[in-house]
């Protein structure tokens, strides 16, 4: 696991003008699209700031859900106010249910209510351009939120500087921070990416909450700390010994067990093949062919065989492993030994002569 992440850095605010003019069909631009700068050269802590769609539609749920109007004042008279305590009054209203993005645009206010002293004003000209106050992230630029808007003249009044670092933190934005930093952390403590998202912080909590069951009470017993501390002391402590057994070990036992069952196929093939030849089941042609079958699969062999019948001038050698015996000689009747005497002839050439196949 890493280390802990840094906090997250607070937004920062910032301030530009825009012209009052409206918009072809009336809306009035609140913070243009796309990449911008101030006229007077900021931001001077990131390259640009910067409104998406996916930002303007953040900033218009979160102006909505706070239900209040967006101020328009006078000379940003709101921020000085945070320093000074002078008064602010309102120029007029933007009603958040009148935001929408515009896409190669920007932020826009379909519709904003001036009080008469200001409606003058922008009638006669005496003030040509409005200034939105916005939060930024001090890292990428992206706008995060919008605080205000001002009727000025001159964007980079005198002390406004200072005035914007003198505001208290918009309770919107600064309810944002925290929920990123608690996000932030949350995907430390979970050993998730940097780029995981909200629901896969929940799904990997949803698990933690089922490995420890479904007693009502199973998580607010639950001593997190201390299972992490448990968890990091067995990782430090090693692997028990008497439970577990070193790799090679493992490997070689493996290698001798594969050798021995190897040898054992081995000689169950060749007590099959050979019994089959001497019960005449197989015939000495088919000898290489069984055993390459039976290498490859010794039960359908088995099966093969057990199907075969015996063929019986093939079980073992008829005369027993021995000579041929000769056949008994044929018995000679008296006139046949007569003739033998008269002749000179012994009996048993005689009968030899006698069972030998005309």
């Amino acid at each position: 696991m890493s280390d802990m992440p840094h906090p997250v850095r607070s937004p920062s605010l910032a301030a530009l003008a825009v012209d009052l003019a409206p918009l072809d069909d009336g809306a009035m631009l609140l913070i243009p699209a796309g990449e911008f700068r101030s006229r007077d050269g900021r931001p001077g802590d990131v390259r640009c700031w910067r409104l998406t769609a996916d930002g303007a539609q953040s900033i218009i749920r979160d102006r909505q859900a706070a239900a209040t109007a967006i101020v328009i004042d006078w000379e940003h008279a709101t921020l000085k106010r945070a320093k000074d305590g002078g008064e602010a009054p309102a120029a007029g209203w933007i009603d958040p249910m009148y935001l929408e993005w515009r896409d190669g645009v920007g932020l826009v206010a379909l519709r904003r209510d001036w009080t008469p002293r200001a409606a003058a004003q922008i009638e006669t000209q005496e003030y040509r351009y409005g200034s939105p106050v916005f939060r930024y992230d001090p890292i990428t630029g992206d706008v995060l939120s919008l605080h205000s808007f001002a009727l000025t003249n001159d964007p980079g009044l005198d002390g406004l500087g200072v005035a914007l670092s003198a505001l208290t933190p918009d309770p919107l934005t600064q309810e944002d921070t925290s929920v990123d930093e608690l996000i932030e952390q949350l995907r430390w403590l979970l050993n998730l990416p940097v780029g995981a998202t909200v629901d896969d912080i929940k799904g990997q909590l949803q698990k933690i909450v089922e490995q420890l069951g479904t007693s009502p009470t199973a998580a607010a017993s639950f001593d997190l700390r201390g299972h992490l501390a448990t968890l990091s002391a067995q990782a430090s402590a090693g692997p028990d010994l008497a439970k577990w057994v070193p790799v090679d070990t493992h490997r070689a036992v493996v290698g001798q067990l594969a050798a021995l069952q190897a040898d054992s196929r081995d000689r169950a093939l060749e007590e099959t093949v050979r019994g089959a030849l001497e019960s005449g089941r197989l015939l000495a042609a088919q000898e290489q062919w069984a055993r390459d079958l039976g290498r490859s699969n010794l039960a359908a062999l088995t099966q093969y065989l057990d199907t075969v019948q015996p063929v019986a001038a093939l079980q073992g050698m008829q005369t027993g492993g021995g000579a041929p015996r000769s056949a008994p000689l044929a018995a000679l009747t008296a006139e046949e030994v007569g003739v033998c005497r008269a002749l000179g002839l012994s009996e048993d050439a005689y009968a030899k002569t006698k069972g030998e196949p005309q």
